[in-house]
C-alpha cells in the first residue's frame, strides 16, 4: 500500500498550533488532506503525531472528521513515521509534513509515478534539489528503506529529520531527484507554512483560487500580485537540508 504519512503536530516552535489554523471552516490540516484526496496515486492518508498531550484535541479533531492517525514520540520522528507506515500496513511512504498545506496533489502523482519506475531507494524534491519551492515538499521511500535506517542511526539529528541519514548517506542508498516541472516558477516561492506571514500569504492565496488550485495556478497568481507574493519574501530562514538541497 502506498501511504502518504503526514508528520504534524501541535507544539510548533516558530508558530505554535498553525496546523489548527484556519481557512473559512477548515484547519489548515484539514485544507492539505482534502487537496491530497484528489490525488490518483496514494491510497491513504495518515496524520503521525505525538503522544504529548498537547496534541490531545488536536487528536480529537481528527478522529472526528475521521482522519487516520497515529500517535509516537515527539522527539523521534523517525521512530514515530516508522511505527505509523506499519500500523497502517504501508509498504511505500510518501512522507509530507504539515507545513505544506498547498502541496499539489498532481505534484504527489507525478512523484509516485516516478518512484515506480526507478529502482532506487529514495526520490525527493526540495530536500535534494533547489528546483522546487519550499511547501511543495515530497520524499518517497520504502518502509524497508526506514526500517535500515532505524537500525542504522541514533543520531539525534537523524531521528528528529527522518530521511536526513537517507540522502546524507548516498553511498548506501541510491538517491534522485524529481524531475523539474515544466513551467517556470516565480523567483524566491515560498510556501511553507512557519511564520505567521507565511500564515497570511497561504490564507490569500486560498482566498483567491480556492482549495484545489494546482501550483501552476498558484505561482502565476502570485506573478501577477507581487503585493500579495511580498507578504513573506522578506523571511530569512534556514533549513537543515540547504547543503543537499544545493550541492
Amino acid at each position: 500500500m502506498i501511504g502518504a504519512i503526514i508528520r504534524a503536530r501541535s507544539n510548533s516552535s516558530r508558530l505554535p498550533k498553525k496546523i489548527l489554523a484556519t481557512w473559512r471552516d477548515l484547519t489548515l490540516i484539514e485544507v492539505m488532506v482534502n487537496r491530497l484526496k484528489k490525488s490518483e496515486e496514494i491510497d491513504s492518508i495518515i496524520i503521525a503525531t505525538t503522544d504529548s498531550p498537547l496534541d490531545d484535541n488536536f487528536c480529537r479533531l481528527l478522529g472526528e472528521r475521521e482522519i487516520p492517525y497515529y500517535r509516537g514520540s515527539e522527539e523521534d520522528v523517525l521512530g514515530r513515521v516508522l511505527k505509523t507506515a506499519q500500523h497502517f500496513s504501508v509498504d511505500t511512504i510518501v512522507d509530507l509534513t504539515g507545513d505544506c498545506p498547498l502541496l499539489d496533489p498532481a505534484l504527489i502523482d507525478k512523484a509516485v509515478s516516478f518512484f515506480k519506475k526507478q529502482h532506487v531507494d529514495y526520490i525527493a524534491n526540495t530536500s535534494i534539489a533547489a528546483y522546487y519551492p519550499r511547501g511543495q515538499d515530497v520524499q518517497i521511500y520504502k518502509t524497508t528503506t526506514l526500517e535500515k535506517v532505524n537500525q542504522l542511526t541514533d543520531d539525534a539529528n537523524d531521528r528528529e529529520h527522518v530521511s536526513l541519514y537517507i540522502y546524507n548517506n548516498p553511498h548506501l542508498f541510491s538517491l534522485l531527484p524529481l524531475p523539474p516541472l515544466n513551467f517556470a516558477l516565480k523567483d524566491n516561492l515560498r510556501l511553507t507554512l512557519d511564520y505567521p506571514q507565511d500564515l497570511e500569504l497561504i490564507i490569500k492565496i486560498l482566498d483567491n483560487l480556492g482549495l484545489y488550485c494546482s501550483l501552476e495556478e498558484i505561482n502565476q497568481f502570485l506573478i501577477s500580485n507581487p503585493n500579495v507574493a511580498a507578504i513573506n519574501s522578506n523571511l530569512q530562514t534556514s533549513y537543515i537540508n540547504d547543503v543537499s538541497r544545493y550541492s
